[in-house]
């Protein structure tokens, strides 16, 4: 059986099940105005629908989400902070785990570093390296995702005394499950 969405796409009845099985129905979104919300992107000018969108608020959440889309064949997609300028983290007809309310941003001062949500933005990584005494090697925009922002390299002002922001990442762990799971 088939849903209608706001991205003028079906999608499986059973996939919207797992999904809703697994996290909050309120967090599956497949139209209305939070899904309006959830596809805005920094770029107006790119008109991308996904059929469903999920709100992650955990790893749970994503690796749920992820399992759901590998059982039923759904492309997936990743937003981060949305800043990309060709609108990347959608894909037409396919799930985007929406990572914005992921932001926490936990600075180790011992070690000098900071474990960051899958959702931060630079922003939320300076306030909280500023917080605790230390200085966040990020980008010159607030606005952009942190995650996005390391993958692409990372160019900021302090490129030339600390380097690029991908420099500066370490040990990133992904919420992904595995094949085996």
């Amino acid at each position: 059986m088939q849903a209608r969405t706001d991205a003028h796409e079906t999608v499986d009845t059973s996939f919207l099940a797992e999904l809703r099985s697994r996290i909050p129905a309120d967090r599956v979104l497949t139209g209305g105005p939070e899904y309006t919300r959830a596809v805005a992107l920094f770029n107006a000018a790119v008109d991308v629908r996904p059929s469903v969108v999920v709100r992650c608020a955990s790893s749970a959440d994503v690796q749920a989400a992820v399992r759901a889309s590998r059982n039923h064949g759904v492309p997936l997609s990743v937003r981060g902070g949305g800043h990309d300028f060709w609108g990347r983290a959608f894909r037409p007809g396919g799930l985007v785990l929406d990572l914005t309310e992921m932001t926490d941003v936990q600075v180790d001062v011992n070690h000098g570093y900071a474990t960051v949500g899958g959702g931060a933005l630079s922003s939320d990584v300076v306030s909280a390296a500023e917080r605790a005494g230390l200085t966040a090697v990020t980008g010159t925009a607030g606005s952009v995702g942190m995650v996005g922002l390391t993958l692409g390299g990372g160019y900021g002002p302090l490129l030339g005394q600390f380097g690029l922001a991908a420099t500066t990442c370490s040990a990133p762990r992904s919420s992904w499950p595995t094949a085996h799971e």
